[in-house]
């Protein structure tokens, strides 16, 4: 699904953060890995010695100026409460996930473990234990400048991030971006463990865009404010938030419709949002196994008269396997948007569908209802894509070229939904999709997926807007 208005926007440049994030996570996560083993570099002495009593009775930590004693002692506090009945295997396995948790979040550039018994004129017993965790702090504050293309959008941007703001692992940054669409952005972030757990993570975000939305021939302005919980578990990534949102149509072209010339002006978005992520593919990119599964839901309550009242939800699944050096890619993304009151969904709430990342073979928004006689896209309530892919090596290419050939199948559908037919809605969706298919190159680079591809709409709707021929995708999330 290929958001048109500016909060959609602002959500793919989280998604492209999120990416880096997932980027610099996965070295994270190799660092940890040397961290775990590092506490345990005696490994042989402790299969030997494992089930020798031992305890803990002190952790004292080096190298770590800005980061609050009262913040470390709830990271150490499994590491210091053993039980009598301790032994050597568990304080270490203590003391490794401590150091393990330390390092999860990503102030430290390195955490190394030394351990030792206590002098017995210290009064301490045999069976006492002394480690100190030698920490290097990274840099607290860190800027950067550059350009971003994703989701059919360029974008120059800087930004700055202060680590462990407060010294609890806190992070403030402030990001400033102007792109192609997107014709301003602006946005001031803080995030902050709860109860110093690296896996549960609470963020408060304000922003504002300005967004230039030419399929549907008018400018979106959006000032908001969310408060979210980040949680991550066995099973996926949870995020819990809460938003509100100012939003404005204005700037209209000469020849917008009456559609949009109907929904410009001010409104705006108190709602209650869940999204849910579980993803194991061997890639977020270019996947070649694997699987991911992903919902989202959205409550937005009518607080003011202006205000959209509304329950949305979509739901996104995909499957990548191979045979040999083929890849073979299944992907399904849905969604639908209910409205509470008895007049229509507003255009800024309603989904677009059709583009390079999304159902290839059609224009950017180029699929859904448009006025008789006009070009704006008016988006829809329900929707379905599904693609089918085969990617493989390049003909008489070497194998380690990172360009791959790509055939696909892809479908979609946007409607209007008439809630007093719904089931009339599903069944055009379900039967009457636009379909394309097309060959093409696939292309990883470290920051996206790039794709040529030669497309041929097989169906269409009157009312889409299809492109034949070449056409180039780039982003992060495609279909």
């Amino acid at each position: 699904m290929d958001g048109g208005n500016a909060e959609d926007i602002l959500r793919s440049h989280r998604e492209a953060a999120s990416f880096e994030e997932e980027q610099e996570q996965a070295v994270q996560e190799r660092l940890n890995t040397f961290y775990h083993y590092a506490g345990l570099r005696l490994s042989d002495m402790v299969d030997r010695n494992g089930s020798l009593p031992a305890k803990l009775k002190q952790v004292t930590v080096l190298g770590t100026p800005h980061t609050r004693p009262s913040f470390l002692a709830k990271v150490l506090g499994d590491v210091l409460n053993q039980p009598d009945s301790a032994t050597l295997r568990s304080s270490l396995d203590a003391l490794s996930a401590a150091a393990t948790r330390l390092a999860e979040f990503g102030i430290y550039e390195s955490v190394v473990i030394d351990v030792d018994k206590i002098p017995f004129h210290r009064g301490a017993s045999e069976h006492d234990l002394a480690a100190t965790l030698h920490c290097k702090e990274r840099s607290r504050i860190s800027a950067r400048t550059g350009t971003d293309f994703g989701n059919q959008e360029g974008s120059a941007y800087a930004s700055i991030n202060i680590r462990n703001a407060f010294g609890g692992a806190e992070s403030l940054e402030g990001n400033v971006a102007f792109g192609t669409r997107t014709r301003a952005s602006y946005e001031a972030r803080l995030t902050t463990p709860i109860d110093a757990n690296p896996q549960s993570i609470f963020e408060l975000l304000g922003y504002a865009a300005t967004r230039a939305n030419t399929h549907a021939s008018h400018e979106e302005l959006v000032q908001g404010l969310s408060a979210s919980v980040k949680q991550l578990s066995v099973l996926g990534r949870h995020d819990f938030g809460i938003h509100a949102v100012a939003r404005t149509i204005t700037n209209l072209s000469p020849g917008a419709s009456l559609a949009i010339r109907q929904s410009a002006g001010d409104s705006q978005k108190f709602s209650l949002t869940h999204a849910f992520v579980h993803d194991r593919r061997d890639d977020v990119v270019v996947p070649t196994t694997g699987y991911r599964l992903g919902t989202t839901q959205e409550l937005a309550l009518p607080l003011t008269e202006s205000a959209a009242a509304f329950a949305k939800a979509e739901v996104q699944a995909s499957r990548h396997g191979k045979v040999g050096d083929v890849v073979l890619s299944l992907s399904a993304k849905g969604g639908l948007l209910w409205t509470l009151a008895e007049q229509q969904s507003m255009l800024n709430d309603r989904f677009q569908l059709g583009g390079p990342t999304s159902v290839r073979g059609f224009q950017y928004a180029g699929l859904g209802p448009r006025p008789r006689g006009s070009q704006d896209a008016l988006g829809g309530d329900v929707y379905l894509s599904t693609c089918a892919s085969i990617m493989h090596r390049v003909p008489f290419a070497p194998e380690s070229w990172p360009i791959k050939a790509q055939t696909f199948v892809a479908t979609g559908a946007l409607l209007p939904l008439d809630k007093q037919k719904p089931r009339q809605t599903l069944q055009k969706l379900l039967t009457n999709p636009s379909v394309s298919a097309g060959i093409g190159l696939v292309f990883r680079h470290p920051a996206a997926r790039i794709e040529m591809s030669f497309c041929l709409p097989l169906i269409a709707r009157p009312t889409d807007q299809v492109r034949k021929g070449l056409q180039f995708g780039l982003g992060v999330d495609f279909m």
